[in-house]
C-alpha cells in the first residue's frame, strides 16, 4: 500500500474519532448511536486513538532541535487553550444572562490561568481542552526521552520501538494504578496522570507505525474474528461495563482491562479505515474534519448549546417541540433533546456540531487572513512613504 495511501487512511481514523469524541459527549455516547458500541464504546478507546495518532505522525527528525519543536507545539496547543478557554469564559457568563444557565462563575485568575492547565473543566464550552495540556507535556516527554536516547547503540530500530513502547505502558500504568477506581480530583497530580496515560497512548502510535504496521496483512475474516472475540471475552470479564474516564484518570477494570479494551478498540477502528479508506476516497467531509480536529474538540460543546438554543427559542415561541426540557437544558451539559422519544435524533447534535465547529474555524481563518493582509498592506504603505522620502532627500 502507497504511503499516501496509509497517511489517508489515518486521515479517515481520525475523523472517526473525532465523531466519536462528539458523540461520547451527548449522555456519554449511550443514547442513540448505543448501537454500534455496544462492544467498541467510544470511552474505552476514544481519546487513546487521538493520542495515538499523534506518535503515529510524529516525525523523528524533531528531535534534531527538540526546543524549536516544543516552542511550535506551545503554540499550537497551549496558547490557543488559554485564548478559548478566556473567550468562551466570557461567552458563559453570557448564556446565564440569556437563558439562566447554572453553575457560572466568573472568570478569575484562577480558572483563566491554572484551571485550564489542571482541570479544563471549569465552563461548559470548554470541558473537552482538558485534552490539550496533557498532549501538550507527552510531546515534550516522548522527544526529551527520544533525544537522551539517541546516541544508544541500539542493535536495530525494532529493538528501540519495543523497548520505549515496553517503557511507555509502564509509565501509563502508574495513572492506572494511581487513579485507581475512583480518580483523581483537580490537581497537578491529575495533570501527570493524564500525562503518563497519554504517554502510553503515544507508545502504541510509533509501535504500531514502525514495528507492526509493516506485518499487519492479515485477512479482515480472521482479523475481525479475533479482535471481536477477544472483546467479547473482555467486555465479559468486566460485566459489560468496560469504559473507563481519562479525563478523571479512573480505571474501573486495571492495568490489563484498561489497556485491552484500548488496543482493541484501535484495532478495529485501524481495520475499518484501511477497508473503507479506498472507497470513500479523498473525501472532502472526511479532510475537513480530520484537518480540523482542533478546532472540533475547542468548539463542539458550544455548537450543542447553540442547537439547544434554538430548541429553546422555537419551543418558547411556538410551543414545539414539546419535547424540549429548559429544565435539563439550563442544568445539564450533556442534554440532548430526544425528539418524540426517539434517541437517535442524537445524529443531529453530532452533525450540527462539527458543521458549528467547522464555520467557526472558517470564519476565524477568514478573520485572520484579513489581518495578516492588513498588516501587509500598512507595512507596503510605510515602505512606499519610506521610499519616496528618500527619494526626496536625494
Amino acid at each position: 500500500m502507497g504511503k499516501s495511501r496509509v497517511d489517508y487512511n489515518m486521515k479517515l481514523f481520525t475523523a472517526i474519532a473525532m465523531v466519536l469524541v462528539v458523540s461520547a459527549h451527548l449522555d456519554g455516547g449511550q443514547t442513540g448511536l448505543a448501537g454500534p458500541y455496544n462492544l467498541f464504546r467510544p470511552y474505552a478507546f476514544h481519546v487513546a486513538a487521538f493520542v495515538f495518532v499523534s506518535g503515529y505522525f510524529y516525525k523523528p527528525a524533531s528531535e534534531r532541535d527538540p526546543w524549536r519543536y516544543l516552542v511550535r507545539k506551545a503554540k499550537r496547543l497551549i496558547v490557543p487553550l488559554f485564548l478559548v478557554s478566556a473567550v468562551y469564559g466570557y461567552v458563559w457568563v453570557l448564556a446565564r444572562m440569556a437563558v439562566g444557565v447554572s453553575d457560572v462563575s466568573l472568570p478569575t485568575v484562577q480558572n483563566l490561568l491554572i484551571d485550564p492547565l489542571i482541570n479544563a473543566h471549569q465552563y461548559r464550552f470548554t470541558a473537552a481542552l482538558w485534552f490539550l495540556t496533557p498532549l501538550f507535556c507527552t510531546e515534550v516527554l516522548n522527544v526529551l526521552i527520544r533525544k537522551a536516547l539517541a546516541r544508544v547503540p541500539w542493535p536495530s530500530k525494532t529493538v528501540r520501538e519495543v523497548v520505549l513502547f515496553i517503557a511507555y505502558l509502564l509509565l501509563g500504568a502508574v495513572s492506572i494504578v494511581v487513579g485507581g477506581t475512583q480518580g483523581i480530583e483537580p490537581s497537578w497530580l491529575l495533570l501527570v496522570c493524564r500525562t503518563l496515560l497519554f504517554v502510553s497512548f503515544f507508545g502504541m502510535g510509533r509501535f504500531y507505525r514502525e514495528v507492526l504496521e509493516p506485518h499487519d496483512t492479515l485477512g479482515s475474516t480472521w482479523y475481525f474474528a479475533i479482535v471481536l472475540f477477544a472483546q467479547l471475552i473482555v467486555a465479559v470479564a468486566c460485566h459489560g461495563n468496560y469504559t473507563y474516564t481519562p479525563s478523571w484518570c479512573r480505571y474501573p477494570h486495571g492495568i490489563l482491562g484498561t489497556y485491552a479494551v484500548t488496543m482493541l478498540g484501535i484495532a478495529f477502528l485501524l481495520r475499518i479505515c484501511k477497508l473503507l479508506g479506498p472507497v470513500i476516497g479523498q473525501s472532502r467531509v472526511v479532510l475537513a474534519i480530520a484537518n480540523n480536529s482542533f478546532s472540533v474538540m475547542c468548539h463542539h460543546q458550544c455548537g450543542f448549546f447553540v442547537l439547544n438554543y434554538l430548541f429553546y427559542v422555537l419551543s418558547a415561541a411556538t410551543g414545539f417541540p414539546q419535547s424540549f426540557d429548559v429544565g435539563e437544558f439550563v442544568s445539564n451539559s450533556q442534554y440532548m433533546m430526544p425528539l418524540s422519544g426517539a434517541g437517535q435524533f442524537v445524529l443531529v447534535y453530532v452533525v450540527f456540531a462539527i458543521a458549528f465547529s467547522l464555520c467557526v474555524h472558517g470564519v476565524w481563518v477568514r478573520i485572520r487572513g484579513l489581518a495578516s493582509r492588513g498588516g501587509a498592506s500598512v507595512q507596503d504603505a510605510s515602505s512606499s512613504v519610506g521610499s519616496a522620502r528618500a527619494s526626496g532627500q536625494r
